[in-house]
């Protein structure tokens, strides 16, 4: 039968098997002092504290980053597109006013694009244009 060595953590004071401690090699047994449960509390805990700073770091990380993210996201999506394709789907089923919402703004910040591509629908599909001006008229 082999032998289950056991540590105390000091935060939850529980007696728990080695595997329930991370590895740290500066330490003296090799495990690290807290449990891993108790180090993902504090973890979460401090995620829940500094959200603003996280969210101003980050925000600057992407303005100093935004043509590698970017890239990596565009690489991402030509490698993986039913992946996300299917993702973005399910993200439009969820969240119906969002993308409402979302496609409205777009809208109103590019007037000459929406006017653009409305143009090259109405040359493309000339019968839906002349359906839809009958369908006005009969009103």
């Amino acid at each position: 039968m082999p032998t289950v060595f056991k540590k105390t953590c000091p935060k939850c004071k529980q007696e728990r098997a080695l595997d329930q401690f991370s590895c740290n090699r500066k330490r003296k047994d090799g495990y690290d002092c807290y449990c891993k449960e108790c180090v993902r509390g504090k973890g979460r805990e401090w995620y829940q504290k500094n959200k603003d700073r996280r969210a101003g770091k980050n925000r600057e990380y992407y303005k100093a980053n935004c043509e590698k993210i970017n890239a990596r996201i565009k690489k991402y999506t030509e490698d993986n597109p039913g992946r996300t394709k299917d993702r973005q789907k399910e993200w439009a089923k969820a969240n119906p006013d969002k993308l409402r919402n979302k496609s409205r703004r777009w809208r109103e910040k590019n007037p000459a694009k929406v006017k653009e591509i409305n143009r090259r629908w109405t040359d493309l599909k000339p019968d839906k244009v002349k359906a839809k001006t009958a369908r006005r008229y009969e009103r």
